[in-house]
Formats: structure tokens, C-alpha cells, sequence
């Protein structure tokens, strides 16, 4: 087994919308509640050796009543949703290689068939991001960087 480090933070658009992320990798499921302030998630997870592996990032709570649209223009007033930045891995930052290796899976909150988006940094509906990457990780990071 080997131990990877995650830490990221995370940050919502509308506090008062009850936002709710859960984040999975390995043996861990660690909950991160409802978003209520800006944070910052640090937890540790033993994922098997020489394999393909995933952390995931799942987004809940969202409802109709948190996305505002001015019905004249159909442009969105406000809306709630969750920012995922500065992920480090083993304390390296990845920065883009975040983004570019993750993909974000979601139905636009019930409205369209499950659908695989890029990742650029927002969770607007409620869904799972899915980071991919192999242990061990500094070799992924290597052929990545």
C-alpha cells in the first residue's frame, strides 16, 4: 500500500445555500459536510501500489431555488456552486494537471441524461469529479508534468 496526502481547498459562491461535498480516494471517504466558510481539506488515504486510481469529489444539495435567472434575458442572476482549487497530492501542487486529468460527471441536476464535462475549476450541478492518476504517484506525475 502507499499513502498518498490530499489537501485542496474549497470555496462556494452562496453560503447559504446548504452545499454539501463528500471526497473519496483509496480507503477514504472523508466527509466534508456542508460548506458554510471557505476551507481547507487535508486528510491522508492508503491506495494499492503500481495501479490506476481515483479521487473523487462528490458535490450534493443543489436545488432549482439556488439558481436566480432574470426571466427577460435568461441570464443567470446568481447561482450556487462549489470552487475546487490548489489541489496537492503528496504536497505537490498540480495546479492544471488538476483540471486536464479530471472529468466531471453530472445530468445538469436532473434536466439531461448523465453527461461527461471538462473540469475547470467550478461544480455548478450536483455531481462527481474524477481524478485519475496511478500509483506510485510521482511517476504519474512525472509522465504528466
Amino acid at each position: 500500500m502507499e499513502t498518498i496526502s490530499v489537501s485542496f481547498d474549497v470555496t462556494s459562491t452562496d453560503y447559504e445555500a446548504p452545499l454539501k461535498l463528500k471526497v473519496a480516494c483509496g480507503n477514504v471517504m472523508h466527509d466534508c459536510g456542508i460548506i458554510g466558510q471557505a476551507e481547507n481539506i487535508t486528510f491522508t488515504a492508503q491506495v494499492a501500489e503500481d495501479s490506476q486510481q481515483h479521487l473523487m469529489f462528490v458535490y450534493s444539495g443543489k436545488q432549482p431555488e439556488h439558481t436566480v435567472v432574470d426571466h427577460s434575458t435568461g441570464n443567470i442572476i446568481k447561482d450556487a456552486s462549489l470552487k475546487i482549487e490548489n489541489l496537492r497530492v503528496n504536497d505537490i501542487d498540480l495546479g492544471h494537471m488538476f483540471y486536464k486529468n479530471t472529468v466531471y460527471l453530472h445530468n445538469n441536476n436532473g434536466s439531461t441524461a448523465m453527461i461527461e464535462d471538462g473540469f475547470y475549476g467550478t461544480m455548478g450541478c450536483n455531481g462527481t469529479l474524477v481524478f485519475k492518476f496511478y500509483t506510485p504517484f510521482f511517476a504519474w506525475f512525472l509522465e504528466h508534468s
